[in-house]
């Protein structure tokens, strides 16, 4: 499992767009018994599958920030492992060993999906009465109107699917993931505030 999902695409953090809105799509917890620690005893190292070093930090951070608001223990890959440790360099075993001096869970997140949307919305014309004061007492005279047109345009709308996944270590198995929709970003912050702030909240409801 783990192996897996260290070849997921990169996190595309340049997001660019008119409006955002992250929202949960799914997610999936590992039946009761599975996960050998408690929610207390757990101590998780983020990962985020960044392209940019920068992007890579900002998402860790932001992602650590709102576990430990949700009640978690949790630390950056970064800080523990150098800014140049890649996991997707390395085979499970070795990265296992790694985080493993530091952490007892490793959470992974990655762009799994990017979909690009052009939708043509069609002009109209408007028909708009035109009032004329030059009678008695303001009186209105019809059948005179303005003509107001308004051209069509394209909507584009972007779309950024992103995994969770939440490993224990100890044994291994997947215990708990999740996927996120994010439309149209404004900017790279906001992606990623709404993704770690939609992520920890359902995993503070999932593994309660």
């Amino acid at each position: 499992m783990l192996r897996r999902m260290l070849v997921l695409p990169v996190l595309a953090l340049a997001l660019i767009g008119c409006s955002s809105n992250t929202k949960l799509v799914n997610s999936w917890a590992a039946p009761a018994g599975t996960s050998t620690t408690s929610k207390d005893e757990k101590l998780i190292m983020v990962f985020a599958l960044a392209k940019e070093e920068q992007n890579r930090m900002a998402m860790e951070d932001t992602m650590v920030k709102e576990l430990q608001n949700s009640g978690f223990a949790a630390i950056t890959s970064y800080s523990k492992l150098g800014k140049d440790y890649d996991p997707r360099d390395k085979e499970p075993e070795d990265v296992k060993l790694e985080v493993g001096q530091h952490a007892n869970h490793a959470l992974i997140l990655a762009l799994i999906e990017q979909q690009n949307n052009v939708e043509y919305v069609e002009g109209e014309t408007i028909y708009v009465p035109r009032v004329s004061h030059s009678g008695r007492f303001a009186q209105v005279y019809g059948g005179m109107y303005d003509v107001v047109h308004e051209p069509g345009y394209y909507n584009k709308e972007t779309t950024y699917e992103v995994i969770s996944n939440l490993y224990q270590l100890a044994p291994e198995p997947l215990i708990w993931s999740a996927t996120t929709d994010t439309v149209n970003p404004e900017s790279m912050r906001e992606a990623v505030e709404g993704i770690a702030h939609t992520v920890a909240k359902q995993l503070q409801n999932d593994l309660h």
